[in-house]
């Protein structure tokens, strides 16, 4: 008589170990390091506004018009520029006019460390090409 109580213990303890394996198993919705149409762009737009103040019915907004570009361009379709312009028309539609010239100068700013960086990265190959030898001139 006293197995009935022991294995009642024992099947209430393993309740929650059972039931968080589960929810760890479940692979998670995209997995990392994978890019694509929707992928990227979500990636992209959460870099661009990490720095601006949206309220919650912004971020929900966002979020819902990022989702719904994610689902019509899934990993590994081909990229749709029409799309991702209306996907940032969108956005900036949800945003204020303060918002969006934060966004359009962090725009302008990421632009300019990109040139930047690009111009070191040419003259650090062009040092380190080696000079052709020119031909001694005849004596």
């Amino acid at each position: 008589m006293k197995i009935a109580p022991l294995a009642a213990l024992v099947a209430a303890l393993s309740l929650p170990i059972a039931t968080s394996a589960q929810v760890i198993q479940q692979p998670p919705v995209q997995a990392q390091g994978q890019r694509g149409g929707g992928a990227s762009q979500y990636n992209h737009w959460m870099k661009r506004l990490a720095g601006v103040n949206l309220s919650g019915q912004q971020q929900q907004a966002i979020q819902g018009v990022l989702g719904q570009f994610a689902a019509q361009h899934p990993v590994g379709s081909p990229r749709d520029p029409q799309a991702a312009h209306a996907l940032r028309g969108q956005i900036f539609a949800i945003l204020t006019p303060d918002q969006q010239a934060q966004v359009h100068a962090q725009m302008k700013a990421l632009h300019a460390q990109r040139v930047a960086r690009r111009m070191q990265m040419q003259q650090q190959q062009q040092q380190v090409q080696p000079q052709p030898v020119q031909p001694a001139p005849p004596r």
